[in-house]
């Protein structure tokens, strides 16, 4: 029994980790696409509706999640809940990746593209160096990255256990026709629907994110939607319940444009002519490589918080609120290092 134990646990974690890792891989050289292929002065509009897409495909997703699937006929064939929402998100992905890759033809680079400026080849150690080596500018935004990740983790990983035991005042070990087993359960849903807001949110929001710029300014937005995500989960904190609950999903759902629009608007700002910069070694630094480490920060962030959440939470006595209150520390030092950044006159 132990055994067949571990060999779920590792295949589970392998196959999720391949999830994971496909679905981050496919954003960045979307993005990097989406940069060289839409005019510099339509990026904000182009990123506007990237985010609508990120949105309704993430309300998908946590739509699915809300589902109950129990009594339905995939269910019965494959096993239960979660394998027929499994079944379901990964079918979907995979057409639609099948659909984006037919309909971009990829252009080989001619000797002349692989090379830098100066008609040298750009080695691996110089593709390493750009990013370790890299500018002020962008260790600043991917530090602000790392911590809105980190954020934005802490909510969207432990919400629905947070609303099935804080707000529902749920067990989910109690035993299965105890009434707060089922509220807890109740809760969970009732969170799962608050993700589903909090991406929903997103999409409507960036449909507004161009003229906000335009009005506001970058600075402005980001550091008031930090602010604003890291006093939500004190107010989950002090008053759990279901409107609350809400309200917090609202502003993960703006905060969502600090991890997804935002950074890569500045890192095409970047490149442009008027901000481009080289890399230690000469060289133009590579688009791509830049939107890379930005999105690499997701995994920092969930590297970082598997670390440390175990000794925190254990310091705090188990304490159910642990990830809201370190999301709202997380949000706050990403605010102050908001102001930080180059903006790019955007």
């Amino acid at each position: 029994m132990i055994g067949d134990f571990r060999m779920i646990l590792i295949g589970s974690s392998n196959c999720l980790s391949l999830i994971e890792f496909g679905c981050d891989a496919c954003q960045s050289p979307a993005r990097a696409y989406l940069i060289d292929a839409v005019p510099p002065e339509q990026h904000q509009k182009a990123f506007s509706v990237m985010g609508i897409c990120c949105g309704v495909g993430g309300s998908i997703g946590y739509l699915l999640g809300s589902i109950n699937f129990r009594d339905s006929f995939l269910s019965h064939i494959l096993g239960g809940q979660e394998q027929a929402v499994f079944f379901l998100a990964v079918t979907m992905f995979s057409v639609m990746v099948v659909i984006t890759v037919r309909q971009v033809e990829e252009r080989p680079l001619t000797p002349e593209e692989k090379n830098g400026d100066d008609g040298s080849p750009v080695t691996v150690y110089d593709y390493l160096m750009s990013i370790v080596y890299m500018p002020m500018r962008l260790r600043w935004l991917c530090l602000h990255m790392m911590l809105s990740w980190l954020s934005v983790l802490c909510f969207s990983l432990f919400f629905t256990d947070f609303v099935g035991q804080v707000v529902f005042k749920g067990n989910p070990y109690a035993s299965v026709a105890a009434a707060t087993f089922k509220a807890y359960n109740d809760g969970v849903m009732f969170g799962a629907r608050g993700l589903m807001a909090m991406t929903a949110l997103f999409s409507v929001f960036s449909l507004f994110l161009n003229q906000l710029l335009n009005r506001i300014g970058c600075r402005v937005i980001v550091c008031f939607i930090c602010l604003s995500f890291s006093m939500s989960f004190l107010l989950i904190l002090l008053i759990p319940c279901k409107a609350m609950a809400i309200c917090v999903s609202g502003c993960a759902g703006l905060m969502l444009t600090c991890c997804f629009v935002t950074p890569f608007l500045l890192i095409a700002r970047y490149h442009d002519e008027k901000f481009q910069q080289h890399s230690f070694t000469g060289h133009v630094r590579g688009l791509g490589t830049d939107i890379a480490v930005a999105q690499s920060m997701v995994f920092v962030a969930q590297f970082t918080l598997s670390l440390i959440k175990g000794p925190i939470q254990q310091l705090f006595g188990n304490y159910q609120g642990t990830c809201m209150l370190l999301g709202s520390i997380y949000c706050l030092f990403a605010a102050i290092v908001s102001l930080k950044i180059d903006y790019a006159d955007l």
